[in-house]
């Protein structure tokens, strides 16, 4: 059984091993923005971003530090919308094949497409049920679902098991 905490996406961060964020095809949404100084020649970095292909939709890049970065790419910036459902359930798969591999126990998530998306919050977390659905047997014990402040209460209620009918 998977507990889940619905908590503000700007709160802080609670110890996991793992966190997850919206990501495009190119990283440009993940990228850090401060600027940094970087050891290669200009021309090389400029060389490298002119060649570089794009990430297909619904992969999961891996960031290896503490805690483990998940990059899901569910946007593309060149489509509107950036984002479908059909792209946020393939990256939820992957980051759960990944939890899996890792044995990873607990994971930070927004709602995917909620954040630099359009997609309806009540969508969002039909998206991630399946998901966790299809899921086969895994470690993972703890879900810190993040959210913006005006939404907790409401992805809270709609996470609620439905009362069984009479």
């Amino acid at each position: 059984m998977i507990a889940i905490l619905v908590v503000d996406a700007q709160g802080e961060l609670g110890d996991v091993d793992a966190v997850v964020v919206e990501d495009d095809t190119y990283h440009v949404l993940s990228a850090d923005p401060a600027w940094r100084p970087v050891a290669e020649h200009p021309l090389r970095v400029l060389n490298a971003a002119i060649g570089a292909l794009p990430d297909a939709l619904g992969d999961v890049t891996v960031v290896e530090e503490r805690p483990l970065k998940l990059c899901a790419v569910i946007h593309d910036l060149d489509r509107e919308p950036s984002c479908d459902q059909r792209a946020i359930g393939l990256a939820l798969a992957e980051v759960l094949a990944i939890v899996q591999r890792r044995e990873l126990r607990s994971l930070a998530l927004p709602l995917l497409g909620t954040v630099h998306g359009r997609v309806p919050v009540a969508d969002a977390i039909e998206i991630l049920r399946g998901a966790l659905a299809g899921a086969s047997a895994t470690t993972l014990r703890g879900l810190e679902l993040r959210v913006a402040a005006a939404d907790v209460d409401r992805v809270r209620a709609l996470l609620e098991p439905t009362a069984p009918q009479p």
